[in-house]
């Protein structure tokens, strides 16, 4: 559908069947070129070392938000 760029890099956006539109990254498609980690690993790598830091930073963040300011769960 189309490509735009945010503070994040390049995302491309793509329509749903349902008319919803998704903002991915291009390393999510085919449209990007193979990551030089996944190469060298033969394939044996599914996720990049820079793939699970992002991840770890999402957890965090979703988890801080469970928690209220008296430090119980909400």
């Amino acid at each position: 559908m189309g490509r735009r760029f945010n503070r994040l890099g390049e995302r491309l956006l793509l329509q749903a069947e349902d008319g919803s539109v998704w903002s991915v990254p291009p390393q999510w498609t085919d449209l990007s070129s193979p990551d030089p980690e996944v190469v060298v690993g033969d394939g044996r790598t599914p996720l990049r070392v820079t793939d699970l830091i992002a991840l770890a930073d999402v957890v965090e963040r979703l988890s801080s938000r469970l928690v209220d300011r008296g430090g119980r769960n909400v």
